[in-house]
């Protein structure tokens, strides 16, 4: 019988480690790609606007419908950005980056 193997936090820290990692924007007709690995180069692509829109999206949602719970948000979310094109997703990213205030020290949430 095989054994199973788990990834565990140093695996993916020992990877992160050996560099080869590029961020860039992946475009995909109708879907929303976060990344992929080039298993002939080893290279991982990371495409940080489906994450960060759909983050942005998510708290959004929170805050204009406080009284929502967390799966109906989570699923409004889901359903904005199944009709979001990848110019409308840069669109949101490059409009929240414009907004947004950095904040130097981290924040706590209890």
């Amino acid at each position: 019988m095989a054994r199973v193997v788990h990834a565990t936090l140093d695996d993916v820290l020992a990877e992160l480690a050996r560099g080869g990692i590029i961020e860039a924007p992946i475009s995909a007709p109708k879907m929303h790609v976060s990344g992929y690995c080039d298993r002939e180069t080893k290279t991982v692509c990371v495409n940080p606007l489906p994450g960060l829109a759909d983050t942005i999206i998510h708290e959004l949602v929170h805050r204009r419908w406080p009284r929502w719970g967390e799966k109906r948000v989570y699923a409004e979310t889901r359903r904005v950005m199944t009709t979001m094109s990848d110019d409308d997703v840069s669109r949101l990213v490059r409009r929240y980056r414009r907004l947004r205030h950095k904040r130097r020290a981290v924040r706590v949430i209890e």
